[in-house]
């Protein structure tokens, strides 16, 4: 029975990696200010023409959405031979009343400026907190280090089955649609993989015996290629496909790390199998 396949490509022809900088290094002759702006108006570019007009040279900006009628700008400039001062520019910037609700300077704290507004994140309407390279390394090599090899790769396992029932219950099955096959499934959580920054579904193979996922950009195996591994390192992962295509199947399945960046392949390819049987014809689309 396993003689069909079902493919899913999703072409990836340029990355333009998402940069969030809401924290700069207050170093000479650069300032940092958050504004608050009014949605849908010329706040964004009265702001910048502002600070370019006087000399300034703008670094980075960044906004992001307050409520149906605000938006949040954090912006960051060289201010190196200004025509006129910090303040002036500022007085300048809050005299259009029409665009402008309110502008400071961004926050201060030992040797940085940050966006004391941003605080806290949110992704998708609930709060989110983001896990640099240090941290994720450190919080992975603690496991390894406290429980061994095989003891923290079942750790980490157990931690993706956790996020992965989060990702069937919020995006894959939610207010009241319920992904009825592989390819929803996959098309639902590929957004969030993507948005989030874990990777993104290069393609997928879908037959009744068994599924593969081929994931680019992977960010646990990724980090772990830092450190020399080897070996398939993507036991979160691993953990989060389980869930989810164990709650579509509805019977166990195996999830192995067929192929991985760590072993010289261009992605990190995930091998789901039912433990029993095969996956349902109409969950597969594969007679």
């Amino acid at each position: 029975m396993g003689g069909g396949v079902v493919e899913l490509t999703i072409m990836r022809e340029a990355k333009y990696p998402l940069k969030l900088m809401w924290i700069v290094p207050k170093t000479p002759n650069i300032y940092a200010f958050e504004a608050v702006v009014k949605r849908g108006t010329k706040a964004h570019q009265h702001i910048h023409d502002t600070f370019v007009s006087a000399g300034a040279d703008v670094l980075y900006e960044f906004h992001s959405r307050i409520d149906e009628d605000k938006d949040f700008i954090f912006i960051a400039v060289m201010g190196v031979g200004l025509d006129v001062s910090i303040d002036e520019l500022l007085a300048n910037i809050r005299k259009r009343q029409d665009l402008v609700i309110d502008i400071k300077r961004a926050a201060e704290s030992g040797k940085f400026y940050f966006a004391d507004m941003m605080f806290p994140i949110t992704l998708a309407g609930a709060r989110a907190i983001i896990f640099d390279n240090a941290s994720l390394m450190g919080l992975i090599m603690q496991f390894r280090r406290n429980f061994g090899e095989e003891g923290a790769t079942q750790m980490l396992f157990h931690i993706g089955q956790a996020i992965g029932e989060s990702i069937y219950s919020n995006y894959i099955k939610f207010r009241g649609y319920d992904s009825k096959t592989i390819k929803e499934a996959i098309d639902n959580m590929n957004p969030i993989l993507h948005s989030i920054g874990w990777g993104y579904v290069s393609n997928t193979e879908i037959r009744r015996d068994y599924i593969r996922i081929y994931i680019g950009d992977y960010w646990e195996c990724a980090l772990m290629k830092e450190t020399g591994a080897t070996r398939p390192t993507g036991s979160i992962m691993m953990g989060i496909l389980s869930t989810i295509f164990e709650r579509l199947h509805g019977r166990r399945v195996s999830v192995t790390e067929v192929e991985c960046i760590n072993t010289g392949s261009e992605y990190c390819v995930f091998e789901v199998r039912p433990l029993t049987g095969e996956f349902r014809a109409e969950l597969t689309g594969v007679e």
